[in-house]
């Protein structure tokens, strides 16, 4: 599990009043529920305002995500529930919210992981390292490593045992 910790304003830099945080609030609601979500883990959780533009954001995701860009999910939602149009004059550059990473995505140890997941950071591990930095390389091929020496005893004690 990450959980990415946001500092959240609207694209134009104004103030977030109550009714826009109300919106915010809502949306979060919305967004948490939707298919995709609920499919991928993450979870919006909407605190108090740090000052009178910026709001605090926690993100918690089954998988380690670019927390601007998952956010499109919360913008979205804001814009389904704007009955009263409010944000339409809070655009810039097209979007409605701007978002600046607080803290470090904290890693929860992961205790449980299910065979699609398994299956797909495997595949990862062995044929994605075209996209991993030097770190990730180095690690990936350690335990690359160890499955392979996993499932090497494992074929073998099968052989062993059908005989």
């Amino acid at each position: 599990m990450f959980e990415y910790n946001l500092s959240v304003s609207l694209s134009d830099k104004s103030n977030i009043d109550k009714e826009i945080e109300k919106i915010i609030k809502s949306a979060a609601n919305e967004a948490n529920s939707r298919t995709n979500a609920l499919r991928k883990g993450r979870c919006f959780k909407i605190g108090e305002l740090i000052d009178s533009t910026h709001i605090s954001v926690t993100l918690a995701s089954d998988t380690e995500v670019i927390p601007s860009r998952a956010l499109t999910a919360l913008s979205r939602s804001m814009l389904a529930l704007d009955d009263k149009n409010i944000l339409d004059k809070h655009f810039y550059r097209g979007c409605i919210l701007n978002s600046e990473l607080i803290g470090n995505a904290t890693d929860i140890i992961i205790s449980n992981i299910s065979d699609v997941q398994l299956l797909t950071t495997i595949t990862e591990m062995i044929f994605g390292q075209v996209n991993m930095n030097n770190r990730d390389k180095k690690l990936s091929r350690e335990y690359t490593e160890q499955i392979r020496n996993i499932t090497i005893e494992y074929i073998n004690k099968k052989t062993l045992s059908s005989d």
